[in-house]
């Protein structure tokens, strides 16, 4: 390697006329130079290495740490490849987001290893980042994406497929997917209807492929999987709806050969593809009305719907349609029953009524949807009686359709059917009225049907009395509401409490039924809470977590329910378990016991859940910090990650600095990293407070707002002693402070604060030099300090328009040309309750003589500024004693 290198140079090194031995010393120095280089790579490609190893091990948690100390290298090469794909499998934080960016730089390299993690039996962020990785790197992948569509796995030729018909993907989209036609074609042949169907999707019909494209999908139209067949289908139609589309007038013109294909797939797509044609198709209103007699059911149903969406109110579509609501087919009844539904014709509703005892359900079920959009007055006693049918979907069209028609024709045949003997009948009667507002017999009726030995009928007309409650008379409900608090159906006193407790729940749902009140009028919730307790231990888990749903609606009033809520977290159904992480987060305080019951829920299957919790414990904020950095060094190493971030989200420095008096190595390590993390990305703090670690990594200067500053931005520098967990502050000022750097002199560090917004430049108002060790300011000057040279000395010392260079001991020296302002002092409080005024004009009281407050400044009259618990506040004259 040496004559290699030596030969390599010389011919640089005679240029410049250099003597041999100083060509000697140079080529030493080029070979130490490179072999260093080299070390240097073998050491990354080693660690690496080493990393990747760890990255494929059992233990989620050193899979994770691996992944965070692989992404800090910040540069890979090919070889790199396979440890970023296992880095995409981290599911936690931003890893996988992180590992697909930097295979996306790679580039075309990475591409094969992308397309192997397509495969669905990997994680979520896996597959998903991979296929979005692919989306980014674009046509360089386009080979690798059409070779992979013969990959023997099938996850990975459909994630190819996937790839390849994103809109976008390509610069050239066109021609591409016209090369792509062939392929798929020939992927049309898998036995995999999902990659069938994905190519059915991708396949173009433009380009010089165009009839090779159509005619396949002319083909799919026949595929034994319906799902294929509808794919064929719709690209098809587009093709037909699309005006100026190159195969249009072909697809128009095998129309007429379609309809009369022997397939009966290809003759219902003909038909299919009329309707969706719409007006235009009005030419061939003929062909659909001789096509009405097809030998195949799957044809006339089409052609049923097709004379429906094309011309509905035309004589002979009208006669047709009710020539086939006596089809022997049930679904050709049911398709034409559909169609008939916006026919102007009175013979129209006349049959829909009659095909309402139809035998099959299906039939029974359209023509009531179809009678709910026309006046049809007349059907409602057939649609009563139908709401007591035995199928129920087809009472429920019938509630519909009574619904629609109104309370003019149907709400006072509906408030006597509650009197009916039929369940059903008086369930669908109670679940309609609401929809008709406070008509005058309803409210009287539904209330009394609280009574009802049907405990459907019960529970039914409570809701319809919950929704009477939306309506502008909501005194006329609530009295009613009141009273049923004392129902013995544990629902019914469930469901009044709910509504009374004043919960909006635009997105809650009541079990079985519609939608609740968004808004009603609330009376005290100490009259409902034991109720929605009560209602936490009911047998059926809808009850219990929607009650645990207005629980977390009532919030911190609703105290009393936290230890009904805890126990909630062993239930086993997933929704009681969701309701009560949200309830949890709302009601139950900052207990240890909340905290231990969230952190339980941290470790659940379900990822809805998980966020929940976190988002409670982020909520609780400090308190939870010791449960969660326990976990840090715990056993089970899921939740070892899980609490990692969320103490990320909590960004509670200052908690987080108190568990450093721990001996565990190990957390005292996580807790570091932890607190870097929040530094560099401030987004994860809640507060995004600024934060710099001394050069030993021994304290931590945070600085934080003070509140109520009028006139300035004020501020306020904390220290943390990391070894104790010991805060306090050191400095603050109605102007902006910032801790911007530390200087090193004489094996001490300082830091640099100025008063100018929190920049380290030279526009500052004043600055001040902190020795850290010592605890104390060696200086307070006007004007600013930078850096003469970036990366370093001397430093550059500005006053106005002014900048002179200084040494480091020319600062600790304090010499001229600095203009020196006064340090801070401390002070202690004289008087046993001192009071104060503080800048939110509130009065604030100092209590307890020796407590320490920082001075910030003197007024003329003799009073002091100091800042004491989180405010400036000004103290009486006499009030402090100084001292140092």
């Amino acid at each position: 390697m040496a004559e290699i290198i030596k030969s390599k140079y010389t011919v640089r090194v005679k240029c410049f006329l250099i003597p041999n031995v100083q060509r000697a010393s140079i080529a030493a120095i080029l070979i130490s130079l490179l072999a260093s280089t080299a070390w240097g790579q073998d050491h990354a490609d080693h660690r690496i290495a080493a990393l990747t190893k760890q990255l494929t091990q059992g233990d989620s948690f050193v899979r994770w740490r691996a992944a965070k100390a692989l992404l800090k290298i910040g540069s890979y090469t090919k070889a790199d490849i396979h440890a970023l794909i296992e880095a995409l499998k981290i599911e936690e934080g931003d890893i996988s987001d992180r590992a697909r960016d930097e295979l996306v730089k790679i580039g075309p390299d990475a591409v094969p290893a992308l397309i192997r993690a397509l495969k669905y039996q990997d994680s979520i962020d896996h597959s998903g980042n991979a296929f979005q990785a692919l989306r980014v790197i674009g046509a360089p992948a386009i080979p690798a994406l059409i070779e992979a569509l013969k990959d023997r796995n099938e996850d990975v030729r459909l994630g190819a497929l996937e790839v390849l018909q994103e809109p976008n993907f390509f610069e050239n989209t066109t021609q591409i997917r016209t090369s792509l036609v062939p392929i798929l074609v020939e992927a049309l042949k898998d036995p995999n209807p999902a990659i069938r169907r994905a190519a059915v999707a991708n396949i173009s019909c433009s380009g010089d492929e165009a009839t090779r494209g159509y005619l396949a999908l002319i083909e799919a139209l026949k595929d034994q999987d319906p799902t294929v067949r509808s794919a064929a289908d719709f690209r098809l139609c587009c093709i037909l709806v699309t005006p100026g589309h190159p195969m249009g007038e072909a697809a128009i013109a095998h129309l007429g050969e379609a309809l009369k294909n022997e397939d009966r797939n290809v003759r219902s797509f003909a038909v299919q593809a009329l309707s969706r044609m719409a007006a235009t198709a009005k030419p061939w209103l003929g062909a659909l009305v001789e096509a009405s007699k097809d030998p195949e059911e799957q044809v006339r149903s089409s052609v049923a719907r097709a004379l429906g969406s094309i011309e509905p109110g035309a004589d002979a579509v009208v006669a047709t349609l009710l020539n086939l609501l006596k089809d022997t087919s049930k679904n050709v009844r049911s398709s034409s029953a559909s169609a008939l539904k916006t026919a102007p014709s009175t013979a129209a509703v006349a049959a829909l009524i009659v095909a309402l005892q139809d035998p099959e359900a299906a039939v029974r079920r359209s023509a009531a949807d179809a009678l709910a959009r026309r006046e049809a007055g007349d059907a409602v006693p057939r649609l009563i009686q139908l709401m007591g049918d035995r199928e129920a979907e087809v009472r429920n069209a019938a509630r519909d359709a009574l619904a629609a028609i109104g309370p003019g024709k149907a709400a006072a045949a509906l408030a006597g059917a509650l009197r009916h003997q039929d369940g059903n009948i008086r369930v669908g009667a109670t679940s309609i009225l609401h929809n008709f507002g406070l008509y005058p017999k309803a409210l009287g009726a539904l209330v009394e049907a609280l009574k009802d030995q049907d405990v459907t009928v019960r529970r039914t007309a409570l809701l319809s009395i919950l929704n009477l409650a939306k309506g502008t008379d909501l005194k006329t409900a609530i009295p009613a509401l009141i009273e049923v608090l004392d129902n013995t159906d544990q629902r019914v006193r469930y469901g009044a409490a709910l509504t009374l407790s004043g919960v909006k729940s635009g997105e809650q749902r009541y079990p079985e039924f519609g939608e609740l009140p968004k808004s009603v009028i609330p009376i005290l919730p100490k009259q409902v809470i034991p109720i929605l307790i009560d209602a936490l231990k009911d047998q059926d888990p809808a009850v219990r977590s929607e009650a645990a749903w207005a629980l977390a609606g009532i919030g911190a009033p609703a105290k009393a329910a936290a230890p009904a809520l805890i126990e909630l977290v062993e239930d086993r159904n997933l929704e009681v378990w969701r309701y009560a992480a949200y309830a949890l987060k709302n009601v139950g305080g900052k207990s240890p016991a909340v905290i231990h019951a969230l952190i339980k829920l941290l470790k659940h299957p379900d990822r809805r859940i998980r966020e929940v919790a976190t988002e409670a414990l982020v909520n609780i904020g400090e308190p939870a910090v010791p449960s969660l950095a326990t976990l840090l060094i715990g056993q089970d190493s899921a939740l070892r990650v899980k609490s990692y971030y969320v103490l990320l989200s909590i960004g509670d420095v200052f908690a987080l600095a108190a568990t450093l008096k721990s001996r565990d190595k190990g957390l005292r390590s996580l807790v570091f990293e932890a607190i870097e993390d929040i530094r560099v990305d401030p987004a994860r703090s809640m507060q995004a407070p600024d934060l710099l670690f001394d050069p030993s990594r021994k304290y931590l200067f945070q600085t934080v707002r003070i509140p109520c500053i009028h006139e300035g931005d004020g501020r306020a520098i904390f220290v943390s002693e990391l070894d104790t967990g010991t805060s306090f502050p050191i400095l603050a000022s109605s102007g902006g402070l910032g801790a911007s750097r530390f200087i090193e002199a004489g094996g001490r560090s300082y830091l640099v604060i100025d008063e100018s917004g929190g920049e380290a430049n030279c526009s500052a108002f004043s600055f001040w030099l902190y020795d850290v060790k010592a605890n104390e300011f060696v200086i307070h000057a006007e004007g600013g300090i930078g850096e003469a040279e970036r990366g370093g000395f001397p430093l550059s010392y500005c006053e106005g328009d002014k900048a002179t260079t200084v040494t480091t001991k020319n600062l600790l020296n304090r010499e001229r040309p600095l203009r020196l302002l006064p340090r801070p002092i401390h002070g202690l409080t004289l008087r046993k309750n001192t009071k104060a005024l503080d800048t939110c004009n509130q009065t604030v009281i100092i209590r307890n003589a020796g407590t320490r407050v920082l001075i910030t400044g003197k007024r003329e009259d003799g009073s002091y500024e100091v800042y004491y618990k989180g405010a400036i506040s000004t103290v009486p004259k006499g009030s402090l004693k100084t001292t140092k």
